[in-house]
């Protein structure tokens, strides 16, 4: 399973914004929208925030309304793609399970039972595990939003927008 997040660098319009909470953030947003991280530094706020639109500019789009309405602006993003690793790792292991039970023992019960035992022990390796993949930088331009498409996949990793 996939969800596509849109991490933002919030900065204040003006001065003496009220406090930005995941409570307020959310109450601009529509309820299927999840914020899943939401940290304060010195120059504003990182908000990682979970979104489905059918294109990267309308979650943009909304996301800067929503922003705007608190007091706060971004320019800069990163959207993310971010995949459940526990169903893949299960399948992986049952199958790496089953063929090299089965091929040294030519035993069909041996090769299903190896292939469960590899399918659970996959599932709990992986149910801990989530794959980050950043697929674009986002910048506001006059022209409205420009996505940079960059490849970097790691485990939930700190984005550039997490650095001072």
């Amino acid at each position: 399973m996939h969800t596509f997040a849109y991490k933002l660098k919030l900065q204040p319009l003006v001065w003496g914004v009220g406090a930005l909470t995941p409570e307020t953030l959310a109450g601009r947003l529509t309820t299927d929208a999840s914020i899943r991280t939401l940290t304060e530094h010195a120059w504003g706020h990182v908000a990682e925030i979970a979104l489905e639109r059918d294109s990267h500019h309308e979650a943009l789009n909304e996301l800067l309304v929503a922003a705007q309405e608190l007091g706060y602006s971004f320019g800069e993003a990163e959207i993310t793609k971010v995949a459940d690793r526990a169903l893949e790792m299960a399948l992986g292991g049952g199958i790496t399970g089953a063929g090299a039970v089965g091929s040294s023992s030519q035993n069909g019960e041996a090769a299903f039972l190896a292939g469960m035992a590899g399918w659970a022990l996959g599932l709990l390796i992986g149910a801990g595990m989530e794959k980050v993949e950043v697929l674009y930088e986002v910048q506001w331009t006059n022209a409205g939003w420009h996505l940079i498409s960059v490849r970097r996949t790691g485990r939930a990793v700190g984005p550039v927008l997490d650095a001072p």
